[in-house]
C-alpha cells in the first residue's frame, strides 16, 4: 500500500465521445475521505472539487464527466486530476477511452511521485500508432521542460523546450504542429525529459 496522500493524473478528458473513468482502491483498514479536483489546461478549475468516501479495503469507481458535471453538448473538457486523501492507502488509475466503440483505450496509474527527470522507453510513430505525452505542473512556479527524442541508434533526433506555468498542463503527440510536425516514422528509441520543477 502507498503512503502518499496526494495522487495525480496529467490526463483527463470528457466530451465528443471521449470518456475518462476513475478507479480508486482503499488498501487501508480505515475509511478514507478523498477530495477530487479537476484542473483545466490553464490551471483554472474545471468544476468544484468533489469529496467521496472510500470505505476500508474497497473500490470506488466513477465517470469523470458525470462526477464533475462536464456534460456540455459538442464540447470537450481537458485537464488534470488531483486526488487528495485524508490518510495513506489510496491507489488508483484512470481509463481514457473512445466512449462508444472503445476503438482506443488506455489505462494510466495515478502518479504518487512528482519527477524532474524521466525516460519513456519506447517511441511508436507509424501510420497506425502514435506516441503522445501529457505533463502537469501542480506547483506554484513555472517549470521549464527539455524533451529529447532518441532514435534506435542512440542519437538525438529531435528536441523541444516547453514552459508550463503554475497549474498548467499540456498533452501532445510527437507530430503536433507545436512539437515536431516533421517527425519521421520510428519504432523504437526513447524520450528523455528534464524539468526545472517537479511535474
Amino acid at each position: 500500500s502507498t503512503q502518499a496522500r496526494t495522487l495525480y493524473s496529467a490526463q483527463l478528458a470528457h466530451g465528443l465521445n471521449i470518456v475518462t473513468n476513475l478507479r480508486l482502491v482503499n488498501t487501508s483498514g480505515t475509511s478514507r475521505q478523498v477530495t477530487l479536483t479537476a484542473v483545466g489546461d490553464d490551471g483554472s478549475s474545471l468544476a468544484d472539487p468533489v469529496q467521496v468516501q472510500v470505505p476500508a479495503e474497497s473500490i470506488y469507481s466513477a465517470d469523470i464527466g458525470t462526477l464533475f458535471g462536464l456534460e456540455g453538448e459538442g464540447t470537450i473538457s481537458t485537464g488534470s486530476l488531483v486526488v487528495e486523501a485524508d490518510g495513506s492507502g489510496i491507489i488508483g488509475d484512470i481509463i481514457f477511452a473512445e466512449g462508444d466503440t472503445l476503438e482506443y483505450a488506455m489505462s494510466l496509474p495515478l502518479q504518487e511521485r512528482l519527477f524532474q527527470e524521466a525516460v519513456f522507453n519506447h517511441i511508436s510513430n507509424l501510420p497506425t500508432v502514435f506516441t503522445g505525452f501529457a505533463f502537469y505542473n501542480p506547483g506554484d512556479q513555472a517549470a521549464t521542460l527539455q524533451i529529447e527524442a532518441i532514435g534506435t541508434n542512440g542519437l538525438k533526433v529531435a528536441e523541444k523546450t516547453l514552459v508550463l506555468g503554475p497549474g498548467e498542463r499540456i498533452a501532445r503527440t510527437l507530430t503536433d504542429p507545436d512539437i515536431w510536425p516533421t517527425f519521421g516514422q520510428q519504432s523504437g528509441g526513447y524520450i528523455r525529459i528534464e524539468s526545472s520543477q517537479p511535474i
